[in-house]
């Protein structure tokens, strides 16, 4: 379906310097669903989640394949290549509308904002589905191939449902053709979509499940767990724009203890600030409107409309900052469809936000330990008999499940929801915990869990041992009876 030829030029040592960046600096602070995932994966224990029905699935036959145990290692590296690939497809779209030194320049923006760069260095089901969408949306721009558009945008699905409103964008693309040839084109179109129900249906009859019908496997994160909702939450107004600011820079809380410990971090702050100002002090009069053709103004404005719908899910979806990774893709397709804009601005904007998240986000997410959950999971693991009270048990028992498989702990959270500390003390005469003195830094889960400590004030509290890590110290406290 695509041929691409290359030339040694600026965009593809923009996308070979990236690479580089990417395989070299895979995350260590790897998410709570990255470590799930490896653990499936390496065992075949879960292998079609409906949610992003094939990731698991296509993990397991890769690492099958090449017999490798260390899962999450594997998938980090075909994030990484993926990422590679999606950057491609996007000078391939880009190249149509502007030069090679300019193509450059935005491939580095795009490979750069954080809500990429996070996924591409880690095991999450996001950068596979962008690269079909991606794929899908350079089809219907260079080959016009209606039933190949929608094969691709299906598949996206298929490695997660976000990107329906990919494969929806496009389909209006379709219904925005001349009447003569609508409705053939929308049955190709619905013809190469056919694939997405019978994938589900062969998983539905032919594997294990805990849905009764089609319809709540499909939707199996909505019916059967409290994982996602489709609600607007006034916590959303707060979470939205911080998880729009985070698809392009990396914000969070542990910036704080890192500057502490690394004052020269602040150079690179300084630098990314000033590139920003003088890329927005020449914006005004740097933008100019393209004169371009029908199909590409079209072409332009669904990309706008694809940015707004996958904006306004995530926002429903308590401002969930992963499903917003293609918002930078889809509004540049928009924007340098329709508009030009002077090397000078994206230039500026492009190194501010590279050297932003590489000395922000990228090298401390590879070489330091970010948050205590990794420190506290060594000390559970060389205590493995005692029984913890944890802030949130869900990371670190994922850690454990992957790094110490068949080890069994006792382990229970502090969360609203979860066992009650009443419960574990009638039942044990000690109980360690890490939710005493260890303050954690703002993030969307410092928001979104709560902690009820005030079961904390019927006990002793005597503070049992204090774990340093990268950016700070973690304290183990224990709990006994009066």
């Amino acid at each position: 379906m695509i041929i691409f030829k290359y030339k040694l030029n600026l965009s593809f040592l923009s996308i070979l310097f990236l690479g580089v960046i990417y395989i070299a600096l895979p995350s260590i602070n790897n998410s709570l669903d990255s470590l799930a995932y490896a653990e499936e994966m390496r065992t075949g224990s879960y292998l079609f989640r409906p949610h992003h029905l094939l990731y698991n699935a296509f993990g397991y036959v890769i690492a099958n394949l090449l017999n490798v145990k260390d899962t999450l290692s594997l998938m980090c590296l075909v994030n990484s290549i993926f990422a590679i690939a999606c950057l491609f497809l996007m000078r391939s779209m880009l190249s149509t509308f502007m030069d090679d030194r300019k193509c450059a320049v935005l491939l580095i923006f795009l490979g750069s904002c954080f809500g990429f760069i996070r996924f591409a260095t880690d095991n999450e089901a996001y950068i596979i589905p962008l690269f079909f969408s991606l794929w899908a949306s350079r089809t219907i721009l260079k080959e016009k191939n209606i039933f190949s558009t929608s094969l691709l945008a299906a598949t996206a699905c298929l490695f997660h449902q976000i990107h329906f409103f990919w494969w929806l964008g496009l389909l209006f693309f379709i219904l925005l053709s001349p009447e003569t040839s609508r409705v053939r084109k929308v049955f190709q179109y619905i013809c190469g979509a056919l694939i997405v129900p019978i994938a589900y249906l062969i998983v539905f009859y032919f594997t294990k499940h805990d849905s009764p019908t089609i319809i709540q496997f499909v939707f199996h994160d909505y019916f059967q767990t409290g994982n996602v909702e489709l609600t607007f939450k006034p916590v959303s107004l707060l979470l939205t724009p911080i998880s729009f600011i985070r698809s392009f820079l990396q914000v969070h809380g542990y910036f704080i203890p890192l500057i502490q410990q690394y004052t020269y971090v602040c150079i690179a702050i300084l630098v990314a600030i000033i590139c920003f100002l003088l890329g927005l002090f020449k914006m005004k009069g740097a933008v100019s409107k393209r004169n371009t053709d029908v199909y590409s103004k079209r072409f332009a404005f669904i990309h706008l409309f694809i940015f707004i719908m996958q904006l306004v899910f995530a926002a429903l979806s308590d401002g969930n900052a992963e499903f917003m990774v293609m918002l930078p893709f889809a509004f540049c397709l928009y924007f340098f469809t329709k508009y030009d804009m002077q090397l000078y601005v994206p230039t500026c904007i492009s190194a501010g936000v590279l050297i932003w998240n590489l000395f922000l986000a990228l090298i401390p997410s590879h070489f330091m330990e970010l948050s205590s959950d990794i420190p506290l999971s060594r000390f559970i693991a060389e205590n493995p008999s005692k029984v913890y009270y944890l802030k949130d048990n869900v990371r670190v028992d994922n850690i454990l499940s992957y790094y110490h498989p068949g080890q069994n702990y006792n382990i229970e959270s502090s969360l609203k929801g979860g066992a009650t500390l009443d419960s574990l003390m009638l039942r044990n005469k000690t109980v360690l915990t890490d939710i005493v003195n260890n303050s954690s830094p703002f993030s969307r889960a410092s928001v979104v869990l709560e902690i009820d400590q005030k079961q904390l004030q019927n006990y002793f509290l005597v503070k049992k041992d204090s774990v340093p890590y990268d950016l700070g110290v973690l304290y183990i406290t224990s709990i006994t009876n009066k």
